[in-house]
């Protein structure tokens, strides 16, 4: 058997071990999606699941890479990545084609959505009682904390397990056998007035510590070792790094003074035309007739677009890396005055210019709505009325 070194356990050991946090990461997020959030409880499972694989898998490697500071960069390496793996699938799975994962994630922790939940805890004495309802702001935010907390201490736990399943079992027993009998003999050497060597050697047999197991090194174990430390800090940029970039690229607000003339029309192309939308959603749309969009360039990364018929509105969007936000202002018929109070609007161009989609934010009755509306292109570079 090849000895493992500091690469092969890195990619044998360390890269397993943050896919399969991820892996549970990405499940729960879609659970959590479709149903609702399990706070606590799925950090335990998953904390579980992923401890006693990165344990299993790392059963007789050298000691040095499985000390409690190893194990413990390990964890929380591999809670960072579960959370944060977990939001943005969950994030990515309620969001519509009009916005980013982002969008949902920051929505709920401003307090703006909702998300439902259950869980299962104590409030005193041992019976657990069922907890259920919706999270947002602060409390979704300490409720998230607390379960990637979770998920490091049963994570940590597990490992263990998965290291040692029996700690006197095998070749284990065989060492420790070996130890306490040379143990013995040392003391009785000490006893009986054994020369200076011995008492030497005795001495050090006596104090060599129980937990070293059967690992072909010398009388002075092998120092930890910190790659694990390293591969947190790698995570942690990776994660932290990534995130910036892709919420910089996907939602970051447009700055005109970047902006040049090629880019002006580029837009103009993409954007600017007529454009019918295809379906009712039942909110926006209650009717099956035909609505028409015309599109316009405003000005470097604005959009204005209006409405004329039955569900007459106008729109007024500025570029948000990679769609528009902005305000939709409902018309009454045949007029251009506005109607009602208006509304949050995301708006997002396919890159061929071929269909958008428009999401727009509604309070009721029912609580927050956010339908979606599809158009597709009727006539492009036709200038709106």
């Amino acid at each position: 058997m090849e000895e493992m070194s500091g690469a092969r356990w890195t990619v044998f050991r360390f890269v397993p071990v943050m896919v399969l946090c991820a892996v549970c990461g990405a499940v729960l997020g879609i659970f959590r999606a479709d149903a609702c959030a399990l706070p606590g409880l799925a950090g335990m499972l998953a904390g579980g699941i992923a401890g006693y694989g990165a344990g299993r898998l790392g059963r007789g490697d050298p000691l040095r890479f499985w000390a409690f500071g190893q194990r413990l960069w390990l964890v929380f390496a591999g809670a960072l990545i579960y959370g944060w793996v977990q939001l943005l699938v969950a994030g990515a799975v309620h969001a519509t084609p009009a916005d980013s994962p982002f969008y949902w994630i920051s929505e709920v922790a401003d307090g703006l959505l909702r998300e439902p939940f259950f869980s299962m805890g104590q409030t005193g004495g041992v019976v657990l009682r069922a907890y259920s309802g919706t999270l947002t702001g602060g409390w979704w935010i300490f409720f998230n904390l607390l379960d990637a907390v979770l998920f490091a201490f049963l994570f940590l736990v597990s490992t263990g397990v998965g290291l040692f399943p029996d700690e006197k079992s095998g070749a284990e027993k065989e060492v420790l056998s070996g130890e306490n009998d040379d143990a013995g003999e040392g003391e009785r050497e000490n006893g009986s007035g054994g020369n200076d060597e011995h008492e030497g050697e005795s001495t050090f047999e006596v104090a060599r510590p129980r937990s070293v197991r059967a690992e072909p090194c010398g009388l002075v174990p092998e120092a930890p070792s910190r790659l694990a430390l390293l591969g947190f800090v790698v995570v942690l940029l990776l994660l932290f790094g990534g995130s910036a970039l892709a919420r910089y690229v996907l939602d970051e607000r447009f700055d005109p003074a970047t902006y040049h003339p090629e880019s002006l029309r580029e837009l103009q192309r993409l954007a600017e035309g007529r454009w019918r939308f295809d379906a009712p959603d039942g909110v926006l749309l209650r009717t099956e007739k035909d609505l028409d969009l015309f599109v316009q360039v405003s000005g470097y990364g604005s959009l204005t677009a209006v409405t004329k018929g039955d569900a007459s509105f106008r729109l007024s969007l500025d570029k948000w890396g990679r769609r528009f936000t902005g305000l939709l202002y409902p018309l009454r018929p045949g007029t251009e005055r506005v109607s009602s109070m208006s509304l949050s609007a995301r708006l997002h161009i396919a890159s061929d210019g071929s269909e958008l989609h428009l999401a727009v934010t509604l309070f009721t009755v029912r609580g927050r709505l956010d339908p979606v509306l599809r158009a597709v292109r009727i006539a492009p570079a036709e200038q709106s009325p």
